[in-house]
């Protein structure tokens, strides 16, 4: 079953090797955590789990960047993506990084007299919480 969380807003900074991108704001942001478990019995008459996999979907509503080029970049480069996603309020932090994912999808949502709007969605198949 997955696992659902959510911050209405907060900072966001993707990492490749070399390359850091902050997006300064970051508005709707929806992740979701799946594990794959396959059961077994022993012969003892004993029953196991046994983790197949997981994966981590995060979806950014929208996010505000100085820079899309660097954004852009990060997402066309074939190495391996580093999303961190840090909330902050009353003095008091917390966060989630999700490991060598790749950036799925980048969009532009562009309207007369308004910014730039972008979304993402990333994938990855490991994550740390804080």
């Amino acid at each position: 079953m997955a696992e659902v969380w959510a911050w209405p807003e907060g900072h966001l900074y993707v990492v490749t090797g070399t390359t850091t991108a902050e997006i300064a704001y970051a508005q709707d942001v929806n992740g979701s955590f799946a594990w794959g478990w396959e059961d077994y019995r022993t012969l003892d008459a004993a029953y196991h789990n046994l983790l197949t996999g997981q994966r981590g979907v995060v979806m950014v509503g929208a996010l505000y960047a100085n820079d899309t080029k660097v954004l852009a970049a990060v997402a066309s480069a074939a190495t391996a993506v580093h999303l961190h996603l840090q909330h902050s309020a009353n003095g008091v932090s917390a966060g989630l990084i999700l490991y060598t994912g790749a950036i799925d999808m980048l969009r532009l949502d562009g309207r007369e007299g308004a910014l730039f709007r972008l979304s993402l969605d990333y994938h990855a198949n490991l994550w740390s919480a804080y």
